[in-house]
């Protein structure tokens, strides 16, 4: 004799390992993927072989503008049925 609940228990397990399932799934191509970039970047081997002891400078320049322009502000406060308005 099948009871609701044990059918609605069976239908929420089997939700839970497919989710779990489709995580873990997912993790596992994020990795895949990370790894295979890495790979080509620096292939197995050569980092021993090959120690960097160059420094990387910046191929960006940076530019200062100065900045001459200000703005006045004027402000009105008015009261308007128990409330400061500011405009």
């Amino acid at each position: 004799m099948h009871t609701m609940t044990g059918d609605i228990m069976k239908k929420v397990n089997r939700i839970r390992i497919f989710f779990i399932l489709t995580v873990l799934l997912g993790i596992g191509c994020y990795q895949m993927i990370y790894w295979k970039d890495t790979e080509e970047i620096l292939p197995q081997g050569e980092a021993s072989e090959t120690p960097m002891t160059e420094e990387i400078e910046p191929e960006t320049e940076y530019i200062a503008i100065p900045v001459n322009q200000t703005a006045d502000y004027k402000f009105i406060i008015l009261e308007e049925e128990d409330y400061l308005t500011v405009y």
